[in-house]
C-alpha cells in the first residue's frame, strides 16, 4: 500500500542586474511517493430502533464489545479515541431513534487490515473506515521534495537567462498545489 503525493510548485523568481523590478514565474513539476508505515482506523456503531432504551442498551453493549476487541488485540485505552455515543430522535421512519458511537485507532500491521475488519464487523461495529494514511517521516519527505523543486525551479530559470543581462535572485513568492493519490 502506497500514498502517492503529486506536489506542483510555482515559483516566482526576482530576475535582477539590469532591472531589478522585474520577475519571472518558473512552473516546476515534483512527484513523491510517500509509503505507507500506519493507517488511523474509525470503525463505529449505528443501532436504530423504536424502543429509546433498547436502542441505547444495545448501542453501548456493541461499542463495549469493540472496545473489549480492541483491548485484546492488544490496545491500550489511551490508544483508543472513543466517542461515547449518544441517542438521537430521529422524528421520521419506522425506526425513529438512533444511537451512534466511535473509535479511533492506528494499525501498523497493514496485514492485518482485513482481520481487524471482520472481527470488529463481528463484534457489532457497523462502520469501518480507514480515516488516514500516515508516514512518521512524512514531514522530512516533503521537506526535501520542497527544496528539489526549489533547486529545479532555480535552474530551469537560470537557464532560461543565461542569455539575458540578468542573473535569478531570491525568490519573491512559493506557491504550492498538491494533488493527493492513493
Amino acid at each position: 500500500m502506497k500514498k502517492l503525493l503529486f506536489l506542483f510548485f510555482s515559483i516566482l523568481i526576482t530576475s535582477c542586474s539590469t532591472k531589478k523590478d522585474q520577475s519571472i514565474k518558473i512552473g516546476v513539476d515534483q512527484t513523491i511517493r510517500i509509503p505507507v508505515q500506519y493507517v488511523t482506523i474509525s470503525t463505529g456503531i449505528v443501532e436504530k430502533g423504536t424502543d429509546v432504551t433498547r436502542v441505547e442498551k444495545s448501542g453501548y453493549e456493541k461499542l463495549a464489545k469493540v472496545v473489549g476487541l480492541l483491548k485484546e488485540f492488544g490496545y491500550d485505552k489511551k490508544d483508543l479515541k472513543i466517542n461515547s455515543g449518544e441517542v438521537s430522535d430521529r422524528m421520521y421512519g419506522e425506526k425513529p431513534y438512533e444511537f451512534s458511537s466511535s473509535v479511533r485507532f492506528e494499525l501498523n500491521e497493514l496485514d492485518k487490515l482485513d482481520t481487524f475488519r471482520r472481527a470488529l464487523t463481528k463484534a457489532g461495529a457497523t462502520r469501518f473506515r480507514i480515516a488516514s494514511f500516515n508516514n512518521s517521516k512524512e514531514d522530512s519527505i516533503y521537506d526535501s521534495a520542497y527544496q528539489d523543486a526549489i533547486n529545479k525551479a532555480k535552474n530551469k530559470a537560470a537557464k532560461l537567462l543565461k542569455n539575458q543581462d540578468v542573473e535569478v535572485n531570491k525568490i519573491l513568492n512559493l506557491h504550492e498545489n498538491v494533488k493527493e493519490t492513493i
